[in-house]
């Protein structure tokens, strides 16, 4: 069974916010106004040779204090 779906509530001026905004994107909006929203699929994992191993930190030394005692 399905997890029940979220419930939204916003004023008509942020509504009219949203419509503006969509009408103004590049991009397809209509899972936002029509409920259709999806996660983007997960992308491949790169290459061995893009992955990056860290170096192990090294802990710093503080600068002494010059604060008056």
């Amino acid at each position: 069974m399905a997890a029940p779906a979220a419930q939204l509530s916003f004023s008509g001026a942020a509504l009219a916010e949203i419509l503006a905004c969509c009408g103004a994107a590049e991009g397809d909006y209509d899972g936002i106004l029509f409920s259709r929203a999806a996660r983007p699929p997960a992308t491949a994992p790169l290459p061995s040779f893009f992955n990056v191993v860290e170096s192990p930190t090294v802990p710093t030394s503080r600068p002494p204090s010059t604060s008056p005692a």
